[in-house]
């Protein structure tokens, strides 16, 4: 599983990132150390998700995003999160997170970052 990407276009190699991919609810209790429940109140959201990465490195920044209703002046807020530095030295892995799912959430956990993307 642990393993490390180099993120590369034609001109430029990017700065690699230790990481590690997990596919499995299994695998995650395993990096943790976390049963279910544990992983639950630990903040780890496990449902409708196809696959995560473990890093050290925190690639992301919070978000707040107001919304309205269609049919009041009313509006709520909710955070979102998003590459740090746009364009910055993880572009084409936050490209690929992106491409591959419709949202993703960051958990901290024991001096980890988990990034866990979501289908629908």
């Amino acid at each position: 599983m642990p393993g490390c990407w180099i993120i590369a276009d034609s001109e430029e190699v990017i700065p690699i990132i230790d990481l590690t991919y997990f596919t499995e609810e299994e695998e995650l209790e395993e990096l943790t150390g976390l049963n279910r429940d544990q992983l639950w109140d630990a903040g780890f959201d496990l449902d409708d998700w196809d696959f995560g990465f473990r890093t050290k490195t925190k690639i992301h920044k919070d978000v707040d995003v107001e919304y309205g209703y269609y049919d009041s002046d009313e509006t709520y807020t909710e955070t979102h999160i998003e590459l740090a530095d746009e364009y910055g030295d993880y572009y084409y892995l936050w490209n690929f997170i992106e491409g591959n799912c419709v949202g993703c959430k960051a958990t901290f956990y024991n001096g980890y970052w988990y990034y866990m993307e979501y289908h629908s």
